[in-house]
């Protein structure tokens, strides 16, 4: 079963890095539904999407925190060697009032943390995109010098102003996968995205590319696709709600 607690910074962190292992909290009918074996998801206030799992080892109960903070091991309950001589029952009258602690007493909740989440920074999207990248070319050797090589183009008018674009990426194996194709709607229907595409095929096989696969939604461009040789593989269904997004490829 889980539970969801919410952490102030400090103490979130103490936990997170195993320093506190004991988690002080009235046992109070939401307390009383945890049992040994349960998982708690902390997240910090100050960043929610910061969450410790932890799984309960033991629960302590006790009729106050008094009695509590005489059978407990302070260190371990979010107190450090410059405040542990100072530590008394009462500091927790500043999260429960006393008529609180005499309705439900008192509970420490004995944790292991299993493990953390926080949101990405860019450096990580790159380790992570790395580490798989790394286990990918140890099951099949890439053929392409460059692993990963960009192959985008635009199309500039007269005035200097981007008129239609590709954005694609030949990976690993020599195969192209085309992210974007768009043409601005007052050029559409002069045979722009056709040249554009045929640029873009003809680019990736001068690479040595063999294979292009790519996705669009049924209101973009599969008659499109379709038309240049394009063959559908995949369809997913009800993305966006009430419309479906085509997987095609062509080998070349």
């Amino acid at each position: 079963m889980k539970h969801y607690m919410n952490l102030y910074p400090e103490p979130f962190e103490m936990i997170r890095s195993g320093e506190k292992t004991i988690e002080l909290r009235l046992n109070d009918e939401k307390r009383k539904a945890i049992s040994i074996g349960d998982t708690i998801i902390f997240t910090n206030t100050d960043d929610n999407g910061k969450q410790i799992f932890a799984v309960v080892t033991a629960l302590h109960k006790f009729k106050n925190f008094a009695e509590l903070y005489s059978n407990l091991p302070l260190l371990k309950c979010g107190y450090t060697e410059k405040d542990i001589d100072s530590a008394k029952p009462e500091d927790m009258n500043v999260y429960y009032s006393k008529e609180l602690e005499e309705k439900y007493g008192a509970l420490g909740i004995e944790l292991i943390v299993d493990f953390t989440i926080e949101n990405c920074k860019n450096s990580d999207e790159d380790y992570i995109c790395d580490r798989l990248v790394k286990y990918n070319l140890s099951k099949v050797p890439a053929t392409q010098e460059i692993h990963f090589e960009n192959i985008n183009k635009k199309f500039l008018n007269t005035s200097g102003e981007i008129i239609a674009g590709c954005v694609a990426r030949m990976y690993c194996w020599n195969v192209l996968y085309i992210d974007i194709l768009w043409v601005e709607e007052n050029y559409r229907l002069q045979g722009l995205g056709s040249k554009l595409l045929e640029y873009v095929e003809n680019t990736a096989k001068e690479k040595g590319c063999y294979l292009i696969h790519l996705d669009t939604f049924d209101f973009q461009a599969k008659d499109f696709y379709l038309k240049h040789g394009y063959e559908i593989f995949g369809i997913l269904n009800d993305c966006p709600k009430g419309h479906c997004r085509y997987y095609l490829q062509k080998k070349i």
